[in-house]
């Protein structure tokens, strides 16, 4: 998994090539690290499974997109959400 430098860096780049797309920049910088950010703070595998929605460990890793497009909070409107989605 990339390290927060690398998730900035997409979002940059992102930004430059999608001017205007996105209403809030640090809303959208937040979101592209909250997944990881989330998961470092307690290292139990489980809380990675929950950021990433799916399931994580030493050799298996699987991604539930309906799982994350259901989640109430989510709302693929705000940049957070978008910048989230992009990068878990």
């Amino acid at each position: 998994m990339p390290g927060f430098v690398i998730h900035l860096a997409v979002a940059k780049q992102y930004l430059e090539y999608h001017p205007g797309e996105i209403q809030n920049r640090e809303d959208f910088e937040n979101g592209i690290i909250a997944p990881d950010l989330d998961a470092s703070q307690n290292e139990i595998e489980r809380n990675k499974s929950k950021t990433h929605y799916g399931k994580w460990g030493n050799y298996e890793t699987e991604i539930n997109l309906d799982q994350f497009l259901q989640d109430p909070k989510v709302d693929l409107f705000q940049d957070f959400w978008k910048s989230y989605f992009f990068i878990f």
